[in-house]
């Protein structure tokens, strides 16, 4: 049915997008006008009228400054903090919410949900290139009341260039530090094709690199320095015709096992990719037809599906052996030395689809409805993660001997049904109110045992409210009140891992029983832009997560934790535009904290008490822009952190909180430049002054409960990347 309204709409001619706010008389107060986005409420708003604390990064300050990956872009904003997975993951940390996958943040890709079946892991590294990108839109705080699981602590919308924004094309190649080489093209347009105009757009991306990531250094022996391999080839678009819209997306990424030291032949050999490698394809499609029903409302019916393959191969050493042999018939014992290594071979192999229907109305002019219904499911084609390791008997027996790891069954899925709403009621010129919420129904897996007593099950309700003043053109207030939840994986529910001769899993197992993460979230924001120059702005937050998910406790399964974790945290900001020169500076406090104290009868209030692993107290970031000349514009970069907890979490074992550090970075870019006038280039330089710095890895990497040592599996995190260039040259086409 959904099919056929889409095909019998295909024809229709598109209404034009609706903004439901009148900004004429901002267009002096920094372009106000332009700064519009969608990730708020899915329909176009200023910044300044978002029911959400909303941050927006345009393309020219993308190229100014040089960002390579979305990581660089969001490591920029106040609230937010980047480290790294052993498996060389980017993960971002938000208003002091971790996750070792990325699974707390949201990231959409054209307001699509973009994240892999198993994890729901949001890559925020080179996997999305940015060469296509318009602008980037960040909500930090919870948006599960619009988008659902995993916007949780922060939604992240990548907005591409669209035909109308483009008609042309551009080239665009950029080179960099320790063999990084990018190459990509869009072209896209708008065309007559008969009495129907089509809109088209086409992008392809090559990415390579030797390296210029963080390097780790496990257990303090030497890592393989600044090889960090990635290969990535890209490519997709999109068209529209009447009401009829479709994107497509391929991608092919090929990076690196970070946890390898230089210490064997073995552990050098995980470097290259042609050996070794984690590899992920993605397709992804979407297709939505924006049918207007009359003036004032319209219903947009869609469909969706990303296959996301995710295999791996790579092994480890263990260090080295040196053992004594039974005695041959001379009557000599003879002795032997060998690297004991464990090879591993992953399988993460899931289709995620989804369809339903969105509704926009205006059924007044100071009301505004958003709303709709649809249905989810992720469906397990493979998912494995098996260990071998070797008999030292039979030479090339890595895949001879006993496997350890664990499995989903073939053909599980998951499936979650949801309703939401959401509406804007313009009470006085100066006073707007939204609320709304979303009901989400898990359904109980197919292929799997009875469900009918999980939690991970019960319906999960994500109400939201917003208040917003406006009581001259210069002063902005908002008061929000959020509620979020985060649904256990695949991985979390669906894994079964073998119990060892210690009676735990040998992994982290999944648990049926695990309730979905909850928080509440209560913000404010005052801005005030008294001139055409000058505009400030302070907020504050406060949040309590609650049911959040590990893997620390006996024995060794998925579980809800015991403690909540309470948040408080601030920030403030001040922007100056004058002639040539415009900057912004950022604070940002966060207290993040365990309550209670830990019960050593109850495992699962192991944090209690303890500041949140590795996330920085106090931050500082900085941007400082000049244009001596239209054509030419120079960027300077700070962001600094005050040392991160982790004696906290080292027991018994003395290990120092993470230091302070602070990195400056720069870039200059000029535009018109050529015969033709239609060049542009831009030069950049990450960390100037080549500062060391660290930064730690997940929690479950460092040492808590291990009944073995207690020490941290990574004493000394990863250290960051050094100084590093980046070269770009666009030529409009």
């Amino acid at each position: 049915m959904l099919l056929a309204l889409v095909a019998t709409a295909a024809f229709a001619q598109a209404p034009e997008a609706v903004n439901p706010f009148d900004e004429a008389d901002e267009s002096a107060m920094f372009r106000m006008d332009e700064e519009l986005v969608t990730v708020a409420s899915r329909y176009a708003q200023t910044l300044r009228k978002a029911p959400s604390i909303v941050a927006l990064v345009t393309a020219d300050q993308i190229r100014t400054r040089g960002y390579r990956t979305l990581s660089d872009v969001l490591r920029q904003l106040p609230g937010f903090y980047l480290w790294k997975s052993p498996e060389g993951r980017d993960l971002a940390a938000v208003r002091g919410i971790v996750s070792s996958d990325n699974n707390r943040l949201l990231v959409l890709v054209d307001g699509v949900p973009w994240y892999d079946g198993v994890y729901t892991h949001a890559s925020i590294d080179d996997y999305l290139p940015l060469g296509q990108v318009k602008q980037i839109e960040v909500i930090k705080g919870p948006g599960s009341a619009i988008y659902g699981t995993n916007a949780f602590a922060g939604v992240v919308n990548v907005v591409t260039w669209s035909a109308r924004d483009l008609e042309g094309g551009e080239l665009r190649a950029t080179a960099g530090a320790r063999g990084r080489f990018e190459g990509s093209g869009i072209v896209g347009g708008t065309y007559q094709v008969g009495d129907r105009q089509v809109e088209l757009v086409a992008f392809a991306r090559v990415l390579d690199s030797i390296g210029d990531g963080p390097d780790v250094t496990p257990r303090g022996r030497d890592n393989v320095l600044a090889t960090d391999p990635v290969h990535a080839v890209t490519a997709g678009g999109h068209f529209r015709v009447g009401v009829l819209s479709v994107q497509l997306h391929s991608v092919d990424y090929l990076r690196s096992y970070t946890e390898n030291e230089a210490d064997s032949p073995m552990s050098i050999a995980n470097k290259d990719i042609s050996e070794y490698r984690i590899a992920n394809h993605d397709l992804f499609l979407d297709v939505r037809a924006d049918i207007p029903l009359s003036d004032d409302v319209g219903v947009t019916p869609f469909f969706w599906s990303q296959h996301h393959n995710n295999p791996g191969s790579y092994s480890y050493s263990k260090g080295f052996v040196t053992e004594r042999l039974p005695s041959s018939d001379f009557g000599f014992g003879t002795w032997r030395t060998y690297e004991r290594t464990v090879v591993v071979d992953a399988a993460k192999d899931t289709r995620r689809m989804g369809a339903g229907v969105d509704v926009h109305a205006r059924p007044a002019l100071d009301h505004q409805l958003v709303g709709g219904a649809g249905v989810e499911t992720v469906r397990v084609l493979e998912l494995s993660d098996r260990d071998y390791s070797p008999d030292p008997d039979v030479r090339n027996s890595q895949h001879l001997a006993q496997p350890t790891g664990f499995e989903a069954p073939a053909g599980a899925s998951l499936w979650n049904t949801y309703v939401y709403a959401q509406w804007t009621w313009t009470m006085l010129p100066q006073l707007e109110l939204t609320s709304g919420g979303r009901v989400d129904l898990r359904l109980a897996p197919v292929g799997v045992e009875d469900t009918s007593t999980s939690n991970a099950f019960a319906p999960v309700v994500s109400p939201r409210a917003g208040l917003l003043w406006v009581p001259t053109e210069q002063v902005t207030a908002k008061l929000l009140y959020g509620s979020a939840f985060r649904a256990p994986t695949v991985r979390e529910l669906l894994v079964v891992a073998p119990i060892g001769d210690d009676g735990l899993h040998t992994f982290a197992s999944g648990n049926l029983d695990v309730s979905p993460e909850t928080i509440q979230t209560v913000e404010a924001q005052l801005a005030v832009v008294p001139n055409d120059w000058l505009k400030t702005s302070v907020s504050t937050s406060y949040s309590a997560l609650n049911h959040e998910i590990d893997k620390v406790a006996p024995p060794r399964a998925y579980q809800n934790l015991i403690p909540t974790l309470k948040i408080l945290g601030a920030e403030a900001a001040v922007g100056v535009r004058v002639d040539r020169l415009d900057a912004d500076v950022s604070y940002a406090f966060t207290d993040a904290r365990y309550a209670g104290e830990p019960d050593p009868a109850a495992p699962a209030t192991i944090y209690a008490g303890r500041r949140q692993y590795e996330f920085p107290p106090h931050m500082v970031k900085a941007n400082l822009g000049f244009q001596p000349v239209p054509q030419v514009t120079f960027w300077s970069g700070i962001e600094g952190y005050s040392t991160r907890p982790r004696q906290d979490w080292a027991g018994d074992v003395n290990q120092d909180d993470g230091e302070a550090f602070a990195l400056v970075h720069a870039g200059v870019r000029a535009t018109e430049i050529g015969r033709e006038h239609k060049l542009r280039a831009g030069l950049a330089v990450r960390n100037v002054l080549n500062s060391e710095w660290s930064t730690g890895v997940y929690r479950d990497d460092i040492g808590v409960g291990d009944a073995a040592t207690g020490v941290p599996k990574f004493p000394n995190g990863f250290e960051g990347e050094g100084r590093s260039f980046l070269a770009t040259l666009e030529i409009p086409i």
